[in-house]
């Protein structure tokens, strides 16, 4: 695929993920990783969908996301995967206490091609960046 192609399908996947966050629906982001995918997110691994979709729920019960922004800042393609870099600002209201609170977090992001030529999350590290 050409690197113009790589990064519309990054966008609109990232649309995606961002419009299940606003919209509440967070842990339906677990459906973009493979099976067996993998994310790292405050030191914890979550291994495979299920996993991850219960890390997901669980967020959603705790915050309601007013903003979510993800900026590919770099990517590499092979034929079987694309990486990418990202920088991402999300602003949530806290449940409990009421807070807004904006954090921006850096992740990268380890993409596999699928034969239908959708993109699936295999790996994501997510690390929040200190102001």
């Amino acid at each position: 695929m050409s690197l113009e192609k790589d990064i519309k399908a990054l966008e609109q996947l990232n649309k995606k993920w961002n419009d299940n966050i606003l919209s509440g629906n967070r842990a339906a982001n677990a459906d973009f990783f493979t099976k067996d995918g993998i994310r790292i997110e405050g030191g914890k691994i979550y291994s495979g969908r299920e996993e991850i979709r219960t890390l997901f729920g669980s967020q959603i019960v705790q915050r309601k996301y007013v903003h979510q922004e993800n900026k590919i800042q770099k990517i590499w393609q092979s034929k079987k995967n694309i990486t990418a870099e990202i920088i991402q600002i999300q602003s949530y209201i806290q449940n409990e206490t009421g807070d807004t609170i904006t954090k921006r977090n850096a992740a990268i992001a380890i993409y596999e091609r699928q034969p239908d030529g959708s993109l699936r999350l295999a790996y994501n590290l997510k690390t929040e960046l200190s102001n």
